[in-house]
């Protein structure tokens, strides 16, 4: 079996300090985060290899957490209880709102990903934090009122029919690099282009939508400046960055038994921001940040692309 180990918290140390979270610093390892690049200037500028595959998407499994039990030792007392409270909110019927679209698949992926299960299988407290992040994008969203969306990495497309759903925007756009993701998200969203696609090179000319969307991708990413560059390549007006708020992700995760074999963190993230770690790698990467918002447990970045005001 692999040896548990947390250096992926090693590059939460950054604004740890300054955001309340002193008591996560002893927890911190050596640094084992992938090397960063500084954003080009030009949206021209990146790199384009020749191609790329699945694994430029999902980092290797081989990764794990290195976590010194003493360092955990301070927290023991308080593992119990939290997980009993999760799990009983957990399991309670505690709807929040209205679902903006319907968690009734017509089609099952062959494989559930995480993305479909959190979505098509939530309940309770999960289900009621789904709701209010949902809404929380709807109102940064709506002064705005966009007309054309992308989503890149639209999974299932769950986003793009609350979207619709609520009345933002008029024309979607969607792909995942999945084709099973794409094949069930056409039967959530019937209609809506949704395609097989990367987001390290989308294939869309520059200035193509008003708003594009990246709801838990960055986090999954080798490269995620260059994806950044590319989301901003795209989009005329704003972009809309959703990843996880860390460490508090991590920790939900942990508290409620998931990904127990790297102590909560999910396998596939091998980014780890928090809030004021991810506005400023959005802000170095020429975007301007009019909104940061916390709906537990995800960072919200509502961001203007350079001279958006000449095009809007």
């Amino acid at each position: 079996m692999p040896r548990v180990t947390p250096g992926f918290l090693a590059n939460i140390a950054v604004g740890s300090a300054t955001e309340g979270f002193p008591q996560m610093l002893p927890l911190l390892g050596t640094p084992e985060t992938v090397p960063r690049k500084k954003c080009p200037i030009s949206p021209a500028e990146p790199e384009t290899p020749s191609s790329y595959s699945l694994e430029d998407y999902v980092f290797p499994r081989t990764t794990r957490l290195r976590l010194s039990s003493s360092a955990l030792l301070p927290y023991a007392p308080f593992v119990p209880y939290a997980t009993l409270i999760i799990s009983l909110l957990s399991n309670r019927s505690m709807m929040v709102g209205t679902a903006a679209c319907s968690d009734e698949i017509i089609m099952k992926p062959a494989k559930q990903s995480s993305n479909y299960e959190k979505h098509a299988n939530a309940a309770g407290l999960q289900r009621a934090l789904i709701d209010r992040f949902y809404r929380v994008i709807a109102g940064l969203l709506r002064p705005f009122d966009p007309g054309t969306v992308l989503d890149a990495g639209c999974g299932e497309g769950f986003t793009i029919a609350r979207l619709k759903a609520t009345g933002i925007g008029s024309s979607y756009t969607g792909f995942d690099i999945s084709p099973d993701a794409v094949r069930v998200g056409r039967t959530i969203v019937p209609g809506i282009s949704l395609s097989v696609g990367n987001v390290y090179r989308m294939r869309y000319a520059a200035r193509s939508f008003d708003l594009v969307i990246a709801s838990e991708v960055l986090e999954h990413l080798a490269e995620p400046v260059r994806a950044l560059a590319e989301i901003r390549r795209v989009a005329k007006r704003h972009v809309l960055l959703i990843v996880p708020w860390e460490p508090w992700f991590w920790i939900a995760n942990f508290l409620r038994g998931k990904y127990p074999s790297t102590w909560g963190n999910h396998p596939e993230h091998i980014n780890h921001w928090t809030a004021r770690s991810f506005v400023q790698l959005v802000s170095s990467c020429g975007l301007t940040v009019e909104r940061s918002v916390i709906s537990f447990p995800w960072t919200i970045v509502l961001a203007r692309v350079p001279d958006a005001a000449k095009v809007a």
